[in-house]
């Protein structure tokens, strides 16, 4: 039986068509009629079907209306819509059900970035529409920067038309399409849509986290976790975090003065879930060995991680890279 997920603030599906993609029964939720969303539909405030209906899903997915976090409200104000973002979020948290959970939105709004993905990871070589997600599991990864072959097509403002300024045409709604990977969207639909590539992806890793759930006294340490990007490297999939940094580690940092610190003491006494100079402490999984190369580091078993706070783990890569 298929796991099923609620695609809330679902659009014209681009969200839902990646979950599909990654195995689930995909059901949509929007407050306007979606006639090319592919999956079951459901007009309905997203908040109030979730209330009443999240219970009945594995889990539980929200992008919602995205303008008022871009820099474009600068320019042409607000819709009035910036406030969905934080009530989702609680809304999710709040649930009695507890289903774990994804939040989209555009870089810069005021989440959590576990996930940052563009088109060049994922065989869109042409599409820059770079895209934040928020889990509940709190997923941290190592990825390369974005990389672009040819001219870089990016999915906002109006299609087709030229500009006198730059002298170039810009992408038709055709561009925009074969860009995303979709083909049954309308120009409006494109320019709010995720591509279902990167759901797809996420999906998988959801799927994971299902198939090895958190269990009641560790979740409460992922919601510690800061609302702003890491600025640290990232690593490791939400299993792997739970075995190294909670099992293994017992939530504390396993620096042992590698970052030249600590060497009375033994081991770096900073928490995950606690506070240190007035900042949440954040623990992630990074390689004990440093100065790998990415695609070693991204092979590496659990065996050959640490868990690592901030403050060691930025010390520590400094001291492992070469002299300029």
């Amino acid at each position: 039986m298929k796991r099923r997920i609620v695609d809330l603030y679902c659009g014209q599906g681009g969200t839902g068509t990646g979950f599909h993609r990654a195995g689930f029964e995909v059901v949509g939720v929007d407050k306007v009629p979606q006639r090319r969303y592919p999956f079951e539909f459901h007009q309905a405030d997203a908040l109030e079907f979730l209330a009443e209906h999240g219970h009945e899903f594995d889990a539980w997915v929200a992008g919602p209306p995205c303008r008022d976090h871009t820099k474009l409200a600068a320019l042409h104000g607000l819709a009035g819509t910036g406030h969905l973002l934080p009530w989702t979020r609680k809304a999710f948290r709040d649930h009695p059900a507890k289903r774990p959970w994804v939040l989209e939105n555009v870089p810069g709004a005021d989440m959590r970035a576990d996930y940052r993905l563009c088109g060049c990871m994922f065989g869109l070589p042409q599409l820059r529409r770079e895209r934040w997600f928020e889990t509940s599991w709190g997923a941290y990864e190592l990825r390369p920067p974005c990389h672009h072959t040819g001219t870089a097509v990016t999915v906002t403002g109006h299609s087709g038309g030229s500009s006198k300024r730059d002298g170039d045409k810009r992408p038709t709604a055709g561009d925009w399409a074969k860009a995303m990977g979709v083909d049954w969207m309308t120009v409006a639909g494109l320019s709010q849509a995720i591509p279902p590539a990167y759901t797809e992806y996420i999906g998988k890793r959801l799927m994971a986290v299902l198939d090895n759930p958190i269990d009641a006294a560790t979740q409460p340490l992922f919601e510690k976790l800061p609302m702003a990007p890491s600025t640290s490297a990232p690593f490791g999939a939400p299993p792997s975090w739970t075995r190294v940094v909670i099992e293994r580690a017992g939530g504390q940092c396993e620096c042992a003065g590698q970052c030249g610190q600590h060497k009375t003491a033994g081991r770096c006494p900073l928490r995950h879930g606690g506070r240190h100079k007035k900042r949440d402490v954040v623990l992630v999984l990074a390689p004990k060995k440093h100065g790998l190369p990415v695609h070693v580091a991204a092979g590496l078993p659990n065996a050959e991680l640490a868990a690592w706070c901030h403050e060691c783990l930025t010390k520590v890569e400094k001291l492992a890279a070469p002299p300029a």
